[in-house]
């Protein structure tokens, strides 16, 4: 790899104090810094509205678990019926006598009176466990039966087979099968979601887990003490990150099909916050090789082909996020003695400021449907919320407004979706809100700190 401002290993200062300001920026200890400016304040107001769809209602009968008493440790129409909750999409019922019906078939007469209770769409499974007489090995088959209508008929019935590793899977792939069939949009169930999560011995390793919290398991185990920032590539199979496994904040980027990792960006100095292009050939990151923290964009591949974004003396410009049809470029900068969202085209022309309220926003992230870009906002009483406004700059909503630092937000694939960490009492968690701040769910668990979420993408 070729670099024209290759660090020299012994002269780190500059790096080092620029992470830390960029920490204060993001909420990793926390901050108290003050700026001055004349307020050109939009209108900002906590949106309450309910989506305009009407949910359909869907009864979930206990599923029927065959060859397997020991179970999985969770109840499998548990599962559905958070996943089609966590939709909005559906208004889960639950109807006098289904609770009686674990491992049992339920009766023709109780579907039926589902059906006349109004809940015209119901759902019963069971799973069973086999022995395939070929390999000798165990598997799980999950038989999915749906019924419609107000006389409760059977019309469909699913099959999925696998390892009992791979059943709660199966349950995720039924549960967006009813989604995508009763709504027409993908569902969101079984995407994941990395985080830095603090270990025992006080290093920061990225871990990842289900979108619903689910078995958090490590992706980073190395002797870096901070390993920071993590982003999926756009089809879920790199991941890049800040580390300091090489003694300096580089950038990496992780196959998580090989397990192998890449340093791609080794200049001198902070090389922070990188951001995939939506082809997935490029990183936008932010680096103080030059000085100043500035935006630039390599290949991802190799770390070829470096580009500056932002010139701009003395200001900090960092955090890009990249707008889904990678014409455009969002980012945070102080330029103008507060910090700001900022927009420019993505080669760096036809800079634009998005956020006027308040003298502290800071992370962006672009929705995948392109409408909104999520950003951390400092409010009332110096509490750090997560906010959205649309890319042209109108409509600023405050999403959040709860106790503790809600910061560095993160789209679902489906843009309905926010992903946050909030920090109260000395613990810091991983949380997700609907996108009109309904649904606030925890989604990580215990004493270890966990922060800086990144929703992948569809699989």
């Amino acid at each position: 790899m070729q670099q024209k401002y290759v660090r020299n290993r012994d002269t780190l200062p500059t790096g080092h104090i620029l992470l830390l300001a960029l920490w204060f920026c993001f909420g990793w200890v926390g901050s108290n810094l003050v700026f001055t400016e004349k307020t050109f304040a939009a209108d900002l107001f906590i949106e309450t509205s309910r989506m305009n769809f009407e949910p359909i209602p869907v009864a979930v009968f206990p599923f029927r678990v065959d060859g397997f008493p020991e179970g999985f440790g969770y109840f499998p129409e548990e599962v559905v019926k958070a996943d089609l909750h966590r939709s909005q999409l559906f208004d889960v019922r639950q109807i006098d006598g289904m609770e009686n019906l674990r491992r049992k078939t339920p009766q023709r007469s109780l579907i039926q009176r589902v059906s006349s209770a109004g809940v015209h769409v119901s759902l019963w499974g069971k799973i069973e466990r086999q022995i395939d007489q070929s390999t000798r090995k165990e598997q799980f088959v999950l038989h999915a039966f749906l019924f419609e209508g107000e006389a409760g008929r059977k019309v469909l019935r699913k099959k999925y087979t696998g390892s009992k590793k791979l059943v709660r899977k199966m349950i995720h792939r039924l549960s967006n099968m009813l989604i995508e069939r009763y709504t027409g949009e993908r569902g969101i169930a079984g995407t994941q979601i990395a985080f830095v999560a603090e270990t025992n011995g006080g290093s920061k390793q990225l871990r990842v887990m289900g979108y619903d919290g689910y078995r958090p398991q490590p992706i980073t185990d190395n002797k870096a003490p901070l390993n920071l920032f993590p982003r999926w590539s756009p089809k879920n199979n790199f991941l890049a990150f800040t580390s300091y496994l090489d003694d300096n904040p580089d950038i990496h980027v992780l196959d998580l099909k090989t397990g192998k990792t890449k340093n791609v960006v080794a200049y001198e100095g902070a090389n922070i916050t990188p951001s995939w292009s939506p082809d997935g050939k490029q990183l936008a990151f932010a680096s103080s090789f030059d000085g100043d923290s500035e935006i630039y964009t390599i290949q991802a591949d190799d770390g070829s082909g470096l580009q500056q974004l932002t010139v701009n003396g003395s200001a900090s410009d960092f955090a890009p996020t990249w707008s889904p049809s990678g014409m455009e470029i969002a980012f945070s900068s102080d330029r103008g003695n507060s910090l700001q969202i900022y927009v420019m085209d993505a080669d760096g022309s036809n800079v634009r400021r998005l956020t006027y309220d308040g003298r502290y926003n800071t992370a962006p992230a672009w929705s995948p449907d392109g409408f909104w870009i999520a950003y951390t906002c400092r409010k009332k009483r110096g509490r750090l919320q997560i906010c959205r406004v649309s890319p042209d700059g109108r409509n600023p909503v405050q999403v959040t407004d709860g106790p503790g630092d809600h910061e560095s937000p993160s789209w679902s694939p489906d843009s309905r979706h926010i992903v946050f960490s909030l920090t109260s009492r000395g613990q810091s968690h991983i949380h997700s809100v609907y996108r009109d701040g309904r649904g606030l769910e925890q989604l990580t668990k215990g004493s270890s700190r966990a922060s800086s979420p990144s929703w992948g993408a569809w699989k």
